[in-house]
Order: structure tokens, then sequence, then C-alpha cells
């Protein structure tokens, strides 16, 4: 298991230090096209994705930074 620093409250971090254990966080994709969600990471038979909690459907942009 991978240990990760404690993250800052309010603050962007890199979303390769996101907790992978099904906590739910907030995540926004790069460029600013696209609205902050707030997901879970999920990992699965036929691969990990990243799913919203209120619709139960995987994100289809990737990611780059989430928040507490």
């Amino acid at each position: 298991m991978t240990e990760h620093p404690e993250p800052e409250f309010g603050k962007w971090q890199p979303i390769e230090t996101a907790p992978k254990d099904g906590t739910p966080v907030i995540v926004v994709p790069a460029g600013g096209e696209y609205n902050a969600s707030i997901a879970f990471w999920q990992d699965g038979s036929a691969g990990s994705v990243w799913i919203i909690p209120e619709t139960n459907r995987y994100l289809t942009v990737e990611p780059t930074h989430w928040m507490p």
C-alpha cells in the first residue's frame, strides 16, 4: 500500500495523490471546460475508474486534480 502525505484542505492536489480507497473527493479535469465533481475511485475487473456517487456513472474525462 502506498502512503500519501496528509492532504491540504482547500488546495488542489495532483490526482496521483488522491485516495484510492473509495473515499469521495472533489475532482476536476484540466482546462476549465468541465465543472468539479464529487467522485470516488473504484477498481473493477474491466478497469479502474472515477465514479460519481449521485449517478453511479463513471467520469468520461480523466481528472487531473482533487481536494478533500
